[in-house]
């Protein structure tokens, strides 16, 4: 498989093209509470209820009540809220640039496992790159998430697309696994250096004619 062969290409959204970090959550809510931050960081776990939000089967107050409950904690829905939103840091430098490259001659998605809350907050803080993707499947909305079959699958029956002909693109390993049991070509991104590595390696940014390969190591 090569560059002429791909179709569609799929990126991960947290981790891939933004920074974020659950410990300004936890860390936020331990304050709040007044309780120790290591416990409540050893409690945090992105279990039932949390995949359940993230598939829009609970809402964000439901989420707060079931998490506070695991946390041992009481929050406000405002305090909840407001720590949740904490955890998203800086865009990654370079990452806009490969998908708009991507994009200039592949059809470019994104597929992201989040919630009504985060989304909104996302496509305000990173609008730029989101803006880049021809469309973005939020698990909410499409009612599945990674590393389900289904997420993958609804993306590319909405291309038209067979997994021979996609790519994805995520820095979690199931995600990745996921991904590759239903034949689709993958790149783990354990760091933007990785991410171009692999994306050449597939071809899929030096066959970009018109349009300057982005180098490992140029994201400064």
């Amino acid at each position: 498989m090569n560059g002429a062969e791909t179709k569609l290409v799929i990126f991960d959204l947290g981790g891939v093209v933004f920074r974020h970090s659950f410990d300004l959550a936890v860390g936020y809510w331990a304050a709040k509470a007044n309780a120790e931050p290591a416990v409540v960081k050893a409690r945090f776990h992105r279990g039932e209820a949390y995949a359940l939000h993230e598939v829009g089967a609970i809402g964000i107050d439901e989420y707060r009540r079931r998490t506070c409950d695991e946390l041992g904690i009481a929050l406000s829905l405002d305090e909840f809220v407001a720590g949740w939103n904490a955890i998203f840091l800086d865009e990654i430098a370079g990452a806009q640039r490969v998908v708009e490259a991507i994009g200039a001659r592949y059809r470019v998605a994104a597929l992201s496992n989040t919630n009504p809350t985060h989304c909104a907050v996302m496509e305000r803080k990173y609008g730029g790159v989101i803006g880049a993707f021809h469309r973005v499947f939020y698990s909410h909305e499409i009612h599945a998430r990674k590393p389900d079959a289904g997420s993958y699958q609804r993306v590319m029956d909405e291309f038209g697309v067979a997994s021979a002909q996609t790519v994805f693109l995520d820095d979690l390993a199931e995600n990745v696994a996921g991904a590759q049991a239903l034949g689709i070509r993958t790149v783990h991104v354990t760091s933007f250096e990785a991410m171009v590595e692999g994306l050449t390696a597939l071809d899929l940014i030096s066959s970009l004619h018109g349009h300057r390969s982005v180098p490992a190591g140029d994201h400064a």
